[in-house]
């Protein structure tokens, strides 16, 4: 098993495409949750990293995704009460997927 996983947002973020993709997605209005997920997914390694970071201990997996949240409300202030709400629920949410991670090979 891996025993680090770094989470990491990309230099090259196109601010102006996420919340355009945000609007879109969102029937015309911008959502704080909606632009947080297009930055997560699109914008960083989480979605090629995170069944992997799953599988270690609860301490390390919310000190990764902490990290990549502190990053994004650098980059967009706005979305420092989303990130509070989206570390929350990982730290909820964390048993679930840690289960789940152990069936899937990577």
């Amino acid at each position: 098993m891996i025993n680090k996983i770094k989470l990491r947002l990309d230099m090259n973020i196109n601010m102006s495409e996420a919340k355009k993709k945000c609007i879109e997605k969102c029937n015309g209005q911008e959502s704080e949750t909606m632009l947080l997920s297009i930055l997560m997914h699109k914008y960083s390694n989480y979605d090629d990293e995170c069944w992997q970071l799953f599988k270690l201990k609860k301490e390390i997996v919310l000190q990764e995704i902490t990290s990549l949240l502190k990053d994004i409300s650098y980059l967009e202030p706005s979305l420092s009460w989303a990130c509070m709400s989206k570390l929350k629920k990982y730290e909820k949410e964390y048993q679930i997927r840690n289960y789940k991670s152990q069936y899937i090979k990577h």
